[in-house]
């Protein structure tokens, strides 16, 4: 969006215009001569399609020598009154319908022309004088004033003390309207002014019809896909939509390389005219979602601010306000001066500096201008002077290539760039120092510790890494520290620096026992676990210790059992293994032993060298038992036949 307020419009515009008299002319500002008393009506398609404007002046002459007294002096007969630039039909009469020569006349005002009126007769001092001033608007088309059959844009102008300037508009459907006062007390649609003789700006009055639009499409090729425009205008304004469709046409592309990246949006956009209401205050509205970008420009937006709502096309990779329309902005006053001669129409804006105190990074969200007070207006317009400042510095100090890189940098990664994100980027493509531009620009005072924080654990943090390089240490050691210091959690990127710097020694103790831990557990047909490695990459030193201990007491215990289980065995061995698994157990430890549970590694490969190793005893107990299951099946069968005999004989007996 691109601001176009009210105090903003008139804090950069002169009125002056002349009196005039036989020998002397005065400025309408200054003069104390005359004094101007007046009441003014703008009929904004009230009557027709046609703008009405009556002034109703009272000139007093308050020059005492503006006398006659014998046979010299001097006498007042014309005197200016602003008219909008535009104006056709004007016409002046005295109190006495007496008709009035009035001279339009240009003055060094971009709002309006000077319409000097000649009076019937002369004013010498004490006098009064009276007359009415009319004129109309009727295809008008200049920064102040717009008057279309469906729109009406302009400027309310008023002079004298005192002044009362009423402002009729179009109530109800279709007409949309909206009417921003400007700093005289203000009952409805009437306002009454005082303190000045003026000219001053009264207020900015707008009446459209929404519903009386026309649309025209086109296509605009971009480096990589093909956008698909349509732009929408109120029905009566086709030659600023013929202008606006050469601009936009000529711009986008010259944007797109402006800004260092490829279009990253949708292939639809959607260009319309719109009121106050729906560009909420401003110049215009941009926004994109997945299926197109819809910008809404007031007709009474310059060739700029087109090129700055299409610029926002490009600034979704932004978080920040100050980032997204100071871009815009800069974007537009680079590329216009490159389009071809003639489709600019206009110079580029000229600003007076803020001079409020406003950091960049506080710059709240958007939201509707329409009815802001002063102070509201003051804090927009220092986001915006400030926010092309800013970039403008940047872009003196390292280059516009500099600031392309940037964008491409943020564009590709997929993540916006909010404040310090942009720095970090900023500071990453130009491997300079950013602090002071972005303490004294963006990020509140109470910013000064963090940045000094920040560039503490940056300046160590490099410190480390050449280090590491330089004893051959892998240099991922430092990716959980660079981690806390992109996501601005410095105090814990400080403490873990103050651990890592400690432990360096500590590390490149232990970085050689885990190598030969990972030869040997390798040679043993065993795969490493990661567990101790991540804790060493997090210096956790003493788990470290205690990991590879117990690590390489498992490899050998492995080891030992491995060569067993694997080794030939006798007949004798076989049968006292008879129902056991000591390869099972072996497998089960080369499990534990990748899941980093070392201490059940090392006992179930144990378990499998006692169960080979207690084979022979497991084999003579068996013999044992099956010579005891002999022995008593042979007493059985002894008994058993003693017992057959006896009672043989028995039987013999009977």
């Amino acid at each position: 969006m691109r601001l176009r307020t009210l105090a903003a419009f008139a804090a950069g515009t002169a009125l002056a215009f002349l009196l005039f008299a036989p020998q002397r002319e005065a400025s309408a500002q200054t003069a104390e001569g005359l004094l101007l008393a007046s009441t003014v009506t703008y009929d904004i398609k009230t009557t027709g399609d046609a703008v009405h404007v009556a002034w109703d002046a009272t000139l007093t002459n308050n020059d005492p020598e503006s006398t006659f007294q014998n046979g010299q002096g001097f006498y007042y007969f014309a005197y200016p009154i602003p008219v909008l630039i535009g104006a056709a039909n004007v016409q002046a009469t005295d109190n006495n319908s007496v008709p009035l020569d009035v001279e339009v006349l240009d003055v060094d005002s971009p709002l309006v022309q000077s319409a000097k009126v000649s009076f019937a007769r002369g004013i010498f001092y004490g006098e009064t004088y009276k007359f009415r001033l009319t004129y109309d608007l009727a295809g008008a088309h200049s920064r102040s004033t717009i008057v279309t059959p469906y729109y009406a844009y302009l400027t309310v102008v008023g002079a004298g003390d005192p002044a009362t300037v009423t402002v009729n508009m179009p109530a109800g459907e279709p007409w949309s309207t909206s009417l921003e006062g400007s700093k005289c007390p203000r009952a409805e649609s009437v306002f009454t002014c005082s303190g000045s003789q003026g000219p001053y700006v009264v207020a900015v009055a707008e009446a459209s019809q929404p519903s009386r639009t026309a649309s025209t499409t086109f296509d605009i090729p971009l480096a990589d896909k093909t956008l698909n425009v349509t732009l929408t205008y109120f029905q009566g304004d086709e030659a600023t939509a013929q202008q606006q469709q050469a601009l936009i046409a000529a711009g986008l592309p010259v944007i797109e390389e402006t800004f260092g990246f490829r279009h990253p949006g949708p292939t639809a956009l959607n260009i319309a005219q719109g009121g106050q209401q729906a560009v909420l205050g401003y110049e215009g509205l941009t926004g994109c979602d997945a299926d197109s970008c819809d910008i809404v420009i007031s007709p009474v937006a310059s060739d700029y601010t087109v090129l700055h709502e299409l610029a926002h096309m490009w600034t979704g990779i932004y978080d920040k306000r100050w980032l997204e329309e100071g871009f815009a902005e800069l974007v537009a006053e680079t590329v216009g001066p490159q389009l071809p001669e003639g489709v600019v129409t206009g110079d580029s804006p000229e600003r007076t500096p803020s001079s409020i105190e406003f950091q960049l990074d506080t710059w709240g969200p958007t939201t509707s201008l329409i009815g802001a007070d002063a102070g509201r207006i003051a804090l927009e317009d220092a986001g915006y002077d400030y926010s092309l400042r800013f970039l403008g510095e940047l872009r003196a100090e390292f280059g516009l290539q500099a600031l392309q890189a940037v964008n491409r940098n943020i564009a590709t990664s997929g993540r916006s760039a909010d404040s310090r994100r942009f720095m970090d980027v900023l500071e990453e493509a130009t491997r300079r120092n950013a602090d002071n531009l972005f303490l004294v620009w963006v990020f509140p005072e109470s910013y000064r510790t963090v940045l000094a924080d920040r560039r503490e654990a940056k300046d160590r943090a490099a410190d480390l890494r050449d280090r590491l390089v330089e004893e051959s240490l892998p240099s991922n050691v430092l990716t959980p520290i660079e981690a806390l210091i992109d996501q601005w959690m410095f105090d814990q990127a400080l403490d873990a620096l103050d651990k890592a710097e400690a432990g360096l020694d500590t590390y490149a103790g232990l970085l050689p026992r885990l190598t030969a831990l990972e030869k040997s557990a390798a040679a043993a047909g065993l795969e490493a676990p990661t567990a101790i490695e991540e804790a060493l990459v997090n210096f956790d030193f003493e788990s470290v210790r205690q990991q590879l201990t117990a690590a390489g007491d498992a490899v050998l215990a492995y080891n030992a059992a491995s060569k067993k289980v694997h080794a030939g065995r006798s007949l004798w061995t076989k049968f006292g293994l008879l129902g056991s698994d000591p390869g099972g157990s072996l497998s089960d430890a080369a499990d534990s032993f990748a899941a980093g549970d070392f201490e059940t590694a090392r006992v179930q490969s144990e378990h499998a060298q006692y169960l080979i190793a207690d084979a022979s005893s497991v084999a003579f107990r068996r013999l044992l038992l099956v010579a005891g299951l002999l022995a008593v099946l042979a007493l059985a069968v002894g008994i058993a036949v003693a017992v057959g005999h006896f009672r043989e004989r028995e039987l013999a007996d009977s």
